[in-house]
This record gives C-alpha cells, structure tokens and sequence, in this order.
C-alpha cells in the first residue's frame, strides 16, 4: 500500500512539473507575440518626395452602392509638394486637372 502511494505521489510531481514547464512555454509565446504585435503598431506611414506617384484608396460610396466590384484605389497621381503630415498632388500629365491635400495614410 505505501509503495503504491510513493509511485501516485511522484506521478502527481512529473504532472506539475509538467504543467509548470507548459506554462513558462506559453507565457514565453505570449512576450513573443506581443513583441511582434507591437512592432507592427509603430509602422510609421510611408513617406513620398515630390514627384513620387502615388494611389489613393477608394472611400467607401456614399449612395449606397456595393463597394465589391470598384476599385480599391484610384490613381495614380504625382506629389507636389508636403504640407506637415499631408501631400498636395495633381494628376498625372495630359489628364483633367486635380489637385488636393491627402494624408500618407490614405496613400
């Protein structure tokens, strides 16, 4: 009877140690994907010179209109100049004139 309790005991000692080693992994996978996320929110916007082309994302349709079959973006148009955080840009040569302040964001 004491020699089947001695092997139930140290059964239940592996199963904590087990679990103990189980965790510190998990806890270490979660630093690492925390890390990981985090760099991915510090992505600063792009930035562009003048001349640079760029595309515009497409705002969603007011009127009610299903977005799937329009295109994402619109472009391309070429920077001006920069304005703070903001770019002016115009069309590109030879098409309709255009010209406006957009955020990187948008870009």
């Amino acid at each position: 009877m004491l020699n089947l309790l001695d092997e139930i005991s140290e059964e239940e000692k592996s199963v904590h140690e087990k679990r103990a080693a189980t965790e510190q992994r998990i806890l270490a996978s979660q630093e690492k994907m925390k890390h990981n996320d985090d760099d991915k929110k510090k992505h600063c916007p792009p930035v562009f010179k003048k001349g640079d082309y760029v595309l515009l994302k497409n705002q969603a349709p007011a009127d009610g209109t299903s977005r799937n079959l329009k295109p994402c973006f619109k472009g391309p148009y070429m920077v001006k100049e920069r304005v703070g955080n903001w770019y002016r840009i115009v069309n590109c040569p030879n098409e309709r004139r255009y010209e406006s302040l957009h955020a990187a964001k948008h870009m």
